[in-house]
């Protein structure tokens, strides 16, 4: 999530509301496969998000990475 509302405010300069990532942006990232959603080991009332193999590959072609 931190990754995601950094990147947003880096790309258009204006902070992403966090109703906003957690009802819209969040479920079309899972829906659309590049997102995996789990409880946190550490403390079950967080949530962690972990790109798939595919949601990675687009990561890595975003950041320059190879």
């Amino acid at each position: 999530r931190k990754d995601i509302t950094l990147a947003h405010y880096d790309t258009h300069g204006r902070p992403l509301a966090d109703h906003i990532l957690s009802r819209q942006i969040l479920p079309m990232l899972q829906a659309a496969g590049l997102l995996t959603e789990e409880p946190d080991e550490k403390d079950r009332r967080k949530m962690l998000y972990t790109p798939t193999g595919y949601g990675g590959m687009i990561e890595n072609r975003v950041s320059g990475k190879q």
